[in-house]
């Protein structure tokens, strides 16, 4: 019975051996694929923040860009706005002075004698 006994005691100690050796196996292979999943997180990770930074620098760009657009259409149509100005003034001008022309002028009639004096100027040389 002894005999047995330790028999079935070395089966029994011989199949944990061999179930704790499987575990350990399966044990490093789990670390190892965790271990390479950990190394494809951080390169993504790396990728996603190189990626970011370049599309932050594109924003950036493109902000400045459409601002210092935005401020020269503002100076274009202030510079518009100052030429139509300027150039409404220019017609009520012309307008006034066509009226002022069309009207008859006062006090201006055709009299020579009134109207019309003759200068002479004599030079005498010596």
């Amino acid at each position: 019975m002894r005999l047995l006994f330790i028999f079935t005691l070395m089966i029994c100690s011989n199949a944990f051996a061999q179930s704790k050796k499987e575990l350990r196996l399966e044990l490093e292979k789990a670390n190892q694929k965790a271990d390479s999943l950990n190394k494809v997180l951080i390169v993504t990770a790396l990728s996603n923040q190189k990626k970011t930074d370049s599309l932050q620098l594109i924003i950036d760009d493109t902000r400045k860009r459409l601002n210092a657009q935005d401020q020269f259409t503002e100076k274009q149509e202030e510079s518009i706005n100052n030429c139509t100005s300027y150039n409404l003034e220019l017609r009520l001008e012309n307008e006034r002075l066509k009226e002022s022309l069309r009207q008859p002028q006062k006090n201006q009639t055709l009299n020579p004698t009134k109207n019309c004096r003759i200068h002479f100027q004599v030079e005498v040389a010596v």
